[in-house]
């Protein structure tokens, strides 16, 4: 790998996330915050690997991404943070995997090994032989994991089998089938690591996916109270009939102290979207990710006439954009602001004197999930800078005026 293809990597990584979280992912792994990483095959592609890590931050987060070989791709990026999968946290654990993958190839450059064959299994051994797995492991079982099988894969530790040779004489496909359907909504306490678990067991044991729809309470829980709420419930811990009623009395809870009669308006409302298992891939539980807009060219928007009106209420003023106008795409929002002698901007800034909230931004505003540029722009405003937040019908009011 030279420089150019550990960039073209990079740059990959940085198109599907935000820039400020892929920047805020870049200082995390410069500062040491990556605690342990590994890999693993892909049973269901032979091209794709699985990169799986635990990062420090204000918790330690699991995080994990798949890794196309063939097409240098990175997706499926998944987090038991509050962000839930295009995180800092999964950029941290891509960046280390970059690095390593350089480190492998050249290693193998020097001693002239031959990689035509066997690619995928060589990088996945080495990379776990470099001592960063440590107690980030799926195999070992301890309190934190509670893994389903021992270091060989051979042992159930917990289950509702007495006898491991009963469980290994089913049938790999009927006991999937008799467990879960797709027409079920699986709730889980920790989706992250409960359904890391189901797709390991699935590869290893080379079992088809289910397909089903999920929920996370503790995501959920977060996402809905911004901070975890406690229900003060006896029970036995790590058994597996007893876990199964303390997340369904979070889920009930979470619901019935909602304004919402069912679970899919109260998801609706939070932005937030089911995660999903199907054959050889999944969708994590999380708060719903838009396309990445590509950021607009301030230089390319030109006046239609430089003869402006000195008293326009946006003559010489910064105006900033946020979330989906109803009326026109934002680059030609900017074009009216540039028609009347104002400034449009991408960011947000001291200098800023109007923020124009669309359709996303609003719905930011009413569930307390506020998009970055509002946030900043309430910092601004509360240390008495001279800024206002309107709307769209507002920003057209303004836009209009003739004085």
């Amino acid at each position: 790998m030279n420089q150019n293809d550990e960039s073209l990597l990079r740059n990959n990584l940085k198109n599907i996330v935000e820039s400020r979280i892929y920047s805020r992912g870049m200082g995390y792994y410069h500062s040491g915050h990556l605690q342990s990483l590994r890999v693993f095959l892909f049973a269901s592609s032979k091209s794709k690997i699985e990169i799986r890590g635990e990062v420090e931050g204000t918790d330690d987060y699991k995080s994990s991404l798949v890794f196309d070989l063939r097409d240098g791709e990175f997706n499926n990026l998944d987090c038991n943070c509050l962000y839930g999968s295009y995180c800092k946290h999964s950029v941290v654990v891509g960046l280390k995997f970059i690095n390593l993958f350089k480190k492998f190839l050249e290693e193998a450059s020097k001693s002239n090994q031959e990689l035509n064959n066997n690619l995928r299994k060589k990088l996945v051994d080495w990379i776990n032989k470099q001592n960063l797995a440590q107690e980030y492991s799926f195999d070992n079982y301890d309190e934190e994991r509670r893994s389903f099988v021992d270091e060989d894969n051979e042992e159930i530790v917990e289950g509702e089998f007495e006898d491991v040779d009963d469980y290994k004489k089913m049938s790999k496909e009927k006991l999937i089938d008799k467990l879960i359907d797709e027409n079920t909504l699986v709730i889980s306490h920790n989706a992250s690591f409960d359904i890391s678990v189901l797709r390991h067991v699935c590869d290893k044991y080379e079992m088809k996916y289910p397909t089903f729809e999920y929920l996370c309470t503790w995501k959920l829980n977060k996402i809905i109270y911004e901070e975890l709420q406690y229900i003060d419930i006896d029970f036995k811990y790590h058994k597996a009939s007893e876990d199964a009623l303390i997340c369904l009395n979070l889920y009930q809870d979470i619901l019935s102290n909602s304004d919402y009669e069912n679970i899919d308006d109260l998801l609706n409302s939070f932005n937030i979207e089911k995660g999903k298992l199907f054959n050889g891939a999944y969708k994590p539980f999380g708060i719903k990710k838009y396309k990445h807009r590509r950021e607009i060219n301030i230089d390319e928007i030109k006046a239609r006439t430089y003869n402006f009106n000195n008293n326009h209420p946006f003559y010489r003023k910064s105006i900033v954009f946020t979330g989906t106008l109803e009326s026109m795409k934002r680059v030609d929002a900017m074009k009216k602001v540039t028609n009347v002698g104002g400034i449009p901007s991408n960011s947000i800034t001291k200098n800023t004197n109007y923020l124009v909230i669309g359709m996303q931004g609003l719905r930011g505003l009413n569930k307390k999930q506020k998009s970055s540029k509002v946030i900043r722009a309430e910092k601004l405003i509360s240390e008495g800078a001279n800024l206002q937040v309107i709307g769209e019908a507002d920003f057209w009011e303004f836009l209009e005026i003739n004085i």
